[in-house]
């Protein structure tokens, strides 16, 4: 999960900043401790001071799909923030099949000549 919030945030997400990621906390857009999960879809780099400044004070963060954040303001004002990165993953990949039901043998095509 590290590795994802990363190569999709880049950065810390609050708005106008831009810490790299190696200076950000991974934070709980809903807290842990009030229920959120610890899944990519509630998790988004924030910078030291801005992760402190979003438990501390009356700014609020809502992460809405694709990791894009939500930031309103004390005053009311609201600040959409998109992920920067171009590296986009699926939301809900398909399951792959376990290693021991995968075919390694190509099915057969009856109108093409066996190789050998």
């Amino acid at each position: 999960m590290q590795r994802r919030i990363t190569a999709r945030d880049l950065h810390c997400r609050a708005p106008a900043c831009r810490a790299p990621a190696h200076r950000c906390d991974i934070d709980h857009t809903i807290a842990a401790t009030d229920g959120g999960p610890t899944t990519t879809t509630n998790l988004a780099l924030l910078c030291r001071a801005h992760h402190s400044l979003k438990h501390h004070s009356d700014w609020q963060l809502t992460q809405l799909p694709g990791g894009t954040l939500k930031w309103v303001s004390p005053t009311g004002r609201i600040t959409i923030d998109r992920p920067p990165s171009r590296v986009r993953f699926s939301t809900d990949p398909a399951p792959s099949k376990p290693r021991s039901e995968r075919s390694t043998v190509p099915p057969e095509d009856p109108d093409t000549p066996h190789p050998f």
